[in-house]
Formats: C-alpha cells, sequence, structure tokens
C-alpha cells in the first residue's frame, strides 16, 4: 500500500530534495542491475521469480522518477513566475522614496 505524504519546504530548497529523491531510485537501479546481471537461466523458478521481482521494482523505481519529473516541472514553472515577477519590479523604485 502506498500513501501520499505531503510537506512545506522553503522553494530554493526543491531541487536538492529533488536530488535526494533521485539519487535514492539510481541506487536500486544500480541493485536491480546487479541482480539482474546475476540471475541463472538454469535454475527456472528462481528465474522466474526472481524476473518478476526485478520487474515489480522497476515498476515502483518509475513511479518515483515521474515524481520527480512532476515536482521538477512545477518547481520550474514556480521558480520562473517569481523571476518574471520580481523582472517587473524596478529595483530603484519611486515608491520606497
Amino acid at each position: 500500500m502506498k500513501v501520499n505524504l505531503q510537506q512545506s519546504i522553503d522553494i530554493e530548497e526543491v531541487p536538492f530534495k529533488i536530488d535526494g529523491m533521485y539519487k535514492v531510485e539510481i541506487e536500486k537501479l544500480q541493485l536491480l542491475c546487479d541482480l539482474a546481471q546475476s540471475l541463472d537461466v538454469l535454475q527456472p523458478e528462481k528465474f522466474i521469480s526472481q524476473i518478476d521481482f526485478i520487474r515489480q521494482k522497476l515498476f515502483s523505481i518509475d513511479d518515483a522518477m515521474a515524481e520527480c519529473s512532476s515536482l521538477m516541472v512545477s518547481y520550474k514553472a514556480a521558480h520562473d513566475k517569481i523571476s518574471q515577477l520580481q523582472a517587473a519590479v524596478p529595483e530603484d523604485s519611486d515608491v520606497q522614496k
């Protein structure tokens, strides 16, 4: 069973949070690659079981990477919006004088 967790972080921390999530998935991929390379086709039942395990984990990794991508798209949109708003306000505004 999967659950969704929400948390609030500063917008500038988002890329670092995504990086951490992404690196966890890369480590999982490396472990799965090692497992896949060690499969023994001369043991059919074990082979079938391990292939199924690898496929399930790959689906999970794909979901996590899709979440990383979605978060980065949202971050980029928010960051671009902030940049546009900051560019629209002149630095030497007469409002402060």
